[in-house]
């Protein structure tokens, strides 16, 4: 489950989306894109959505500004400080070695796409411990959360680079796994420090001396008050992730008995539909969508086992062809015949 449930919560991505309208891209657009209602309520602030299709608000925003590094672009004149989610606590803190720890500890409140740690680790020639703070990401599909992705390392380079402000340092280097732009002058802007592409991990060094160098603005006080809030969020969040995986697990178990209807999800939760219905509103998560999402993993599973489309609709209970066929060109944006002959056509020229 993991790379399908890369995701951003809804505030974030609000914020990001308002930095792209002064760029000239419209909220109007990024809304139908995310399948908000702009003339109803905002959607819940507990509400997160993939990475994947956030990600497709700046492919489109990338075609429309004629930008191919508008995530970077966006995460750039992000300012985690005045983020109230997550991005307060970072000033708190008493030096970079407290901020990166806590980076790991809170960011998948705000972002989900990856595995955060923060490393030290002996030189090769026996030097002085190095300093990072190593990304890495949950899908081997770059492509599909690559502006996200962007934001994130954008924000960074802002964030880090006025964190370490205080010990005279600048950032060490960067090293990053996707390949080189044809114009290296936004990550010279944004990171100021030697850019390495092509590399085995995604990862930001640091000086020795930025690490335990007091950070100007610590106030242990609001920090602790900060933690304290967070890790609220955090108890919450946990609690909302594990109910997901209890409904992907069943949705998928009743599923194989041929049953996908709401009742008999309720029925294995031990709870009446209507209960369930009010446990469904209380975690933001939408029936259809979510059996939706079951759906289309099950289906890449399937077809990666070399399963024929009728088994396939039929196994993830599908009454006839044609609705199958209507589900997985919305997944794709092609028919199952389409994908395969693609497929068949990709695997082809790998092989040549």
């Amino acid at each position: 489950m993991g790379e399908n449930h890369m995701t951003v919560s809804w505030p974030y991505a609000a914020s990001q989306i308002k930095i792209l309208e002064s760029f000239g891209y419209s909220k109007t657009n990024a809304f139908e894109i995310l399948g908000v209602d702009k003339a109803a309520t905002l959607p819940d602030p507990a509400l997160r959505i993939t990475a994947q299709k956030f990600n497709k608000v700046f492919d489109a925003a990338e075609a429309a500004l004629n930008d191919p590094l508008i995530g970077l672009r966006v995460g750039y004149e992000f300012r985690i400080s005045n983020f109230a989610t997550t991005g307060n606590i970072y000033s708190y803190c008493q030096n970079l070695t407290e901020v990166l720890a806590l980076n790991a500890r809170y960011q998948p409140l705000a972002v989900k796409l990856g595995r955060i740690s923060s490393v030290s680790e002996p030189d090769e020639n026996g030097d002085e411990p190095r300093y990072y703070l190593d990304y890495d990401l949950y899908s081997n599909d770059f492509d599909s959360v690559r502006h996200v992705f962007g934001l994130i390392f954008g924000a960074y380079g802002t964030a880090f680079r006025w964190l370490t402000w205080s010990s005279a340092y600048d950032l060490k280097a960067v090293y990053l796994q996707h390949k080189a732009p044809d114009d290296m002058s936004l990550y010279e802007r944004v990171f100021q420090c030697p850019v390495y592409f092509n590399q085995p991990y995604n990862r930001i060094e640091f000086f020795k001396e930025s690490m335990t160098a007091m950070i100007s603005t610590y106030d242990p006080v609001r920090k602790a008050q900060a933690v304290a809030k967070l890790d609220s969020l955090m108890n919450k969040q946990d609690a909302h992730d594990s109910f997901k995986r209890s409904l992907y697990v069943t949705i998928q178990d009743e599923m194989a008995r041929g049953r996908t209807n709401l009742q008999s999800i309720a029925d294995s939760f031990g709870l009446s539909e209507h209960k369930f219905r009010q446990k469904l509103k209380r975690t933001s998560i939408k029936y259809r969508a979510f059996l939706d999402h079951v759906r289309q993993d099950l289906c890449e599973q399937k077809f990666s086992e070399g399963l024929g489309y009728a088994q396939i609709a039929h196994d993830l209970g599908y009454n006839d062809q044609a609705a199958f066929t209507r589900a997985f060109k919305r997944w794709h944006g092609v028919t199952p015949g389409e994908f395969t002959a693609k497929t068949a056509n990709k695997n082809k020229a790998l092989a040549s």
